[in-house]
């Protein structure tokens, strides 16, 4: 494989590929108390280790260049695959646990299948708060299921399930 490295090409083993990062760079403000939304694996200099969709919170920003994270991790000046971690998207939120979830539906893009507004709404400890400017359309696509058959039920002879429904819920 050929990259990219300040302006010059390099060859790259097929077996370092795993040690490889692809991103854009883009400025970003990281404050005292900000989030942050880690976008990969790594064992830190300082010993830790961070996880990919973790969100985390910054305590201060080092002077040389590193973020201390209220839980004692330290960023170093060199980890830039993070994101702000202040909303993340519905699929991003999969396996985490907030106070409030907001979603907010656009007609220009329809809400989410059935199973993925379960994830969505399964996330808020308190509560949910829906934003969207049509009520009915918005029951009418989460309705709908994303089940996709695998190979091995159209060999057992699949027959199509019915649609998913769930329950009246009341959408603000």
């Amino acid at each position: 494989m050929l990259v990219e490295v300040g302006g010059q090409c390099v060859t790259v083993s097929n077996r370092l590929l795993d040690h490889l990062t692809v991103c854009k760079t883009r400025e970003l403000s990281v404050t005292n108390g900000g989030r942050l939304h880690l976008k990969a694996n790594r064992k830190l200099a300082s010993g830790g280790r961070v996880t990919n969709r973790e969100l985390v919170t910054v305590k201060s920003v080092r002077v040389d260049g590193g973020v201390e994270l209220t839980d004692g991790r330290v960023l170093d000046k060199f980890f830039h695959e993070f994101l702000p971690g202040d909303a993340v998207t519905s699929y991003g939120s999969q396996g985490k646990t907030v106070d409030y979830v907001l979603f907010s539906d656009s007609p220009a893009k329809p809400a989410p299948p059935a199973q993925q507004w379960y994830v969505t709404i399964s996330r808020g400890r308190r509560g949910i708060r829906n934003f969207t400017p049509d009520k009915q359309q918005l029951r009418e696509n989460v309705t709908r299921s994303c089940h996709r058959p695998l190979a091995m039920e159209f060999a057992m002879g699949f027959v199509p399930r019915g649609r998913l429904l769930l329950g009246e819920a009341v959408l603000v």
